[in-house]
């Protein structure tokens, strides 16, 4: 659990957890910003949302099975976009909604809900929005702001309605406020994809508040399946034709800003820096050659050795112009699984990414946010085993590493 050699980090102190039965320890968990509790919320009919503290306090589980869980299409399974800690830590944001058993098919849409740490829930009238309900929710990093989809994922209805305008919009839970909308006349990228296989739905999202009060978010949407164009032809399959991956740098009040996505990788990610300006963007590196995953286990083929690759890993880009900061690279001598991206400190000072494996084990990185500098390295488990889960809390001033049911916790100087 040390880190790999010196630097900022200090090792504070490893809590063991003993999680409720049924939570899977490969789900990362939301820490609280204070580090004192931690929430899980499992997957299935009842989909537990668990909450446990470290000073042996009590704990609770509340049932909590929603269809529209995620903001995006799902680039990781393990997303907690509609989770997220109140800046006191005294109490829990989350969603509710009305969802047939056992088919999952949602009934209505979202309400948004806070669970106090005992476990009390308070519940709010979701804003009114003519494009449909509310379909999907990332919080925003300040107590009840949040990036919102209204009428975007008819589809997963019983029974199936239209959603003719797709709207994203930002708002506010405790006054029941619309601050902002986009839908397809405001950017490119949306009017292409609200008539595209997969529609209006966001491959990833990262938002925060600025100092200003003011909302901004990311959007970064995935390559998809374009609209067919034509009569089909006579014979063979149609043709296949693709909408590229695009970036939308969305701030309250303002038009949306399209820029170039860091990397054509599916599995890049990117968030934005505490105070919105700039965006760190990280993809996940890998070797030439075919990742060969077939098990054998007599009289095995010799394996081709992966081709070792050197390229940009992670980069700081300005908001404004698109340009790059400053870049890391890296590189990749075997080929590695990172199930997480990168995360920025609420100070603005650190990040931490995953590097490449070295010797089949997984390689974290804190980093200084001037100038990209590698300060620290760790490795808590090795690649292919459980996966780590890794963030900041207290401000910035404390960083933790997750790798099944133990959290490190390690004090920043």
């Amino acid at each position: 659990m040390e880190p790999l050699g010196p630097g900022p980090a200090r090792l504070a102190v490893v809590h063991c957890l003993d999680l409720p039965q049924g939570q899977d320890y490969r789900r990362p968990p939301v820490v609280s910003h204070d580090g004192q509790s931690i929430a899980f919320w499992g997957q299935g009919q009842t989909s537990p949302l668990d909450v446990v503290t470290f000073d042996a306090g009590p704990g609770f589980r509340k049932p909590n099975r929603v269809t529209f869980r995620d903001f995006g299409t799902g680039r990781r399974g393990d997303r907690q976009d509609a989770l997220a800690w109140a800046l006191d830590g005294a109490g829990l944001w989350s969603v509710e909604q009305k969802v047939m058993q056992p088919s999952g098919f949602a009934s209505s849409g979202l309400m948004p809900i806070l669970i106090s740490r005992d476990g009390d829930v308070r519940r709010f009238a979701p804003p009114k929005h003519a494009a449909g309900p509310l379909d999907a929710l990332a919080w925003g990093g300040a107590d009840g702001r949040a990036i919102a989809q209204f009428g975007t994922r008819g589809h997963r209805y019983r029974p199936e309605h239209t959603d003719p305008s797709p709207t994203l919009a930002m708002i506010d839970v405790e006054h029941g406020q619309i601050l902002d909308t986009l839908d397809a006349k405001d950017a490119e990228a949306l009017k292409l994809r609200a008539e595209a296989y997969n529609g209006f739905s966001s491959f990833d999202i990262s938002a925060v508040q600025s100092p200003d009060g003011r909302l901004h978010a990311l959007l970064q949407f995935q390559r998809v399946l374009a609209p067919s164009r034509g009569p089909a032809p006579s014979s063979g399959p149609a043709p296949r034709h693709y909408l590229p991956a695009a970036w939308l740098l969305w701030t309250q009040g303002q038009k949306p800003v399209p820029l170039t996505p860091f990397s054509k990788d599916r599995f890049a990610h990117a968030v934005l820096t505490p105070d919105g300006s700039h965006i760190l963007a990280w993809r996940p590196l890998q070797p030439a050659g075919a990742d060969i995953v077939a098990e054998c286990y007599a009289n095995c083929p010799v394996r081709p050795k992966p081709k070792p690759v050197e390229a940009i890993l992670a980069a700081l880009i300005d908001g404004k112009d698109g340009q790059k900061v400053w870049s890391l690279k890296a590189r990749a001598d075997e080929h590695w699984t990172a199930s997480r991206g990168p995360t920025v400190s609420p100070d603005g000072r650190h990040a931490l990414i995953p590097l490449p494996s070295v010797d089949k084990r997984q390689i974290l990185a804190l980093l200084s946010m001037e100038d990209g500098r590698i300060l620290q390295r760790f490795s808590l488990a090795c690649s292919g085993c459980y996966p780590q889960s890794f963030g900041f809390t207290r401000g910035g001033r404390q960083m933790w590493i997750g790798v099944t049911n133990r959290l490190a916790f390690y004090d920043l100087r």
